[in-house]
């Protein structure tokens, strides 16, 4: 059962070759990297590795003619229609391979088929059980805490993620027009990722999920996790919003990218911040503190009497992998 994974990124050195590693010990065969304005050597990283392909952004116009791709030719200037059109022509390429399976994941994510353990090639068993009618996989997206100014390696150290569907809200301050605005507790994304069996004519309906060419969803099964490492100490938070400086307010359907992101891009890229500005901006109003870790580890409580689930939860297989298998380091 030969599995793909595609990626799009923008100097993700620090996380490229570890994440790489990972999927590959976990069965994936081939991967695609793209490269969107990537200045930082993150493809160095990689170079050694024989089953991972890197090139730039796919020329649009290769895919002028492609059904549902106009869609995205049409934003030229959007990260997120050059990562679709990326999608599209490694589906081609995926299909063209006989590769049975394509994950569509980003360098912060992780591909975790089982909360409890990871083992070697559980994609492979994972993608075998799944029913021979599903067209696609839905992994929905566990967040890692962020409870630490700065990580080593997020990958190996960080195992306390917000849920899908965590009840609750966190404030952020704005620093520049003095407001506060409610958030969230899932800072990221809230969608999950797909993966998808690679026909020519699926098309990505944006970074999240397929559709056919009429627009038509696939049918999909809601299986294992998705760990999201969004936001992973200070320099990932620069890192990140630096690589967001272009993006604009609202995604390519139109929909408003979530105020908090626009807040933090414009923080970072367009404020006169300093650095020492920003580090006590991220301690204050980003960092999770212990003590609204062990709360939201309780759950809300009522005179003693649990009312509501925790929103944080302890998943540590893909932590334990990182420090236990040799392939990964």
């Amino acid at each position: 059962m030969p599995i793909g994974l595609v990626m799009t990124i923008r100097n993700e050195r620090p996380m490229l070759r570890r994440n790489l590693l990972y999927h590959r010990y976990l069965g994936v065969d081939k991967m695609y990297v793209y490269l969107d304005n990537c200045t930082d050597g993150s493809e160095t990283t990689v170079e050694d590795l024989p089953y991972v392909s890197v090139g730039p952004n796919v020329d649009p116009e290769l895919l002028r003619n492609h059904p549902g791709a106009e869609v995205y030719i049409q934003h030229p200037d959007h990260i997120t229609a050059r990562h679709s059109l990326n999608v599209i022509h490694t589906i081609d390429l995926a299909a063209a391979e006989g590769l049975d399976w394509l994950i569509n994941i980003d360098p912060d994510e992780l591909i975790c088929p089982h909360a409890d353990s990871i083992e070697r090639d559980d994609l492979k068993r994972f993608f075998a059980s799944i029913d021979a009618d599903a067209e696609s996989v839905l992994f929905m997206p566990f967040e890692s805490c962020a409870r630490r100014m700065e990580y080593a390696d997020v990958f190996s150290e960080e195992t306390l993620f917000t849920p899908p569907g965590a009840k609750g809200t966190r404030e952020v301050f704005d620093p520049m027009d003095g407001s506060t605005l409610s958030a969230e507790l899932m800072l990221g994304h809230y969608t999950g990722k797909c993966a998808i069996r690679p026909v020519p004519g699926i098309v990505p309906r944006g970074p999240h999920d397929f559709v056919r060419p009429d627009r038509s969803r696939l049918r999909t099964e809601v299986r294992g996790l998705l760990l999201h490492y969004y936001l992973s100490g200070f320099s990932h938070f620069i890192r990140k919003f630096r690589n967001f400086s272009d993006r604009p307010d609202t995604w390519v359907s139109g929909k408003k990218v979530r105020q908090q992101k626009r807040l933090w891009r414009d923080l970072v890229n367009k404020s006169d911040f300093s650095e020492e500005q920003l580090r006590a901006y991220f301690e204050r109003w980003v960092l999770v503190s212990p003590e609204e870790v062990s709360r939201r580890l309780r759950g809300r409580r009522i005179l003693g009497i649990p009312v509501s689930k925790p929103t944080l939860v302890e998943i540590q297989a893909a932590s334990n992998a990182f420090k236990t298998v040799p392939d990964l380091t």
